[in-house]
């Protein structure tokens, strides 16, 4: 998608190299690389017109507590004081949103989703331990870098003992990934992220964004055990006090489920099963 600046235009030391770029709801992203000297591509993060300075400040604020994690993008540099404040980052061309949108669409098997989504708990439990919550969690904003996924996005994040310098926070998010809890006014915890959390696996097993009258995973997924989905049905209550209360619960929860899948046959790896269920799905959700 077009954005403000076209390739050769220059954002601080980076040359912008294609005109294309990613979209988000306060910040555009462009692929870049710096003036005149070579090495390897960077994204190049700016604030949309009319937005406010401070939620590069707020995302500047997450990443220099969070970089040097596995599952965290790293920050290169940032300049928020410049005449085009910016945030510079790793460029990583993929996201867990292209396991939808590609044209050779294949949804990720189950090992392959339960080792992404590892990845990203394993991420947003060491947000949580440095006092980072809100992590504006959706496939768009989580990287994957070979095998491995990133958490990039941290401008709408409540950032512990820090959120008084940056100016009043107001959680925010992006709709439908956005909580019960928040969308009543209620403060963010960790919980808020588990929430998305769950939201986002659903999505990735299914291909659907999830909400009141989404499809059960097995009608989509014949092959995701009960245990498994169970795991994500937990994860995403409405209630908040029912969801796991932690990263670390809810990525222990999906280890016992992945294991308990390993060990016992259901009727649902069936072949019959598996065509039922397309069967019915395709009635239902033409």
């Amino acid at each position: 998608m077009r954005g403000t600046y076209s390739a050769g235009n220059r954002i601080g030391e980076y040359v912008v190299l294609e005109d294309d770029c990613r979209h988000g709801a306060y910040c555009e992203v462009y692929k870049a690389q710096r003036h005149k000297k070579k090495g390897s591509p960077v994204a190049v993060k700016v604030l949309r017109h009319g937005c406010d300075e401070s939620y590069l400040r707020r995302e500047v604020a997450a990443l220099s507590r969070l970089t040097g994690h596995p599952n965290i993008v790293t920050l290169v540099e940032s300049n928020v004081s410049h005449d085009i404040p910016h945030v510079v980052m790793p460029y990583v061309h993929k996201t867990l949103a292209d396991y939808h949108t590609l044209a050779d669409y294949r949804p990720p098997d189950v090992a392959t989703a339960l080792s992404l989504m590892t990845g990203v708990l394993e991420g947003i439990k060491h947000a949580h331990a440095h006092g980072v919550v809100g992590l504006d969690l959706k496939l768009q904003n989580i990287l994957v870098d070979g095998s491995t996924p990133l958490l990039s996005d941290f401008n709408v994040s409540d950032v512990k003992n820090l959120s008084g310098s940056l100016g009043s926070f107001v959680a925010g998010g992006t709709v439908p990934y956005i909580a019960p809890e928040v969308l009543r006014g209620e403060k963010q915890t960790p919980v808020t992220d588990i929430y998305c959390t769950g939201l986002l696996f659903y999505e990735l097993l299914t291909g659907r964004v999830a909400h009141f009258s989404a499809p059960d995973i097995a009608c989509v997924r014949a092959d995701v055990s009960p245990w498994i989905a169970d795991c994500v049905y937990k994860a995403c209550d409405d209630v908040p006090a029912r969801r796991y209360r932690s990263a670390h619960a809810f990525k222990n929860a999906l280890d016992q489920g992945a294991r308990k899948s390993s060990r016992h046959k259901t009727v649902r790896d069936l072949p019959f099963f598996s065509w039922i269920a397309k069967l019915c799905l395709a009635r239902k959700y033409p």
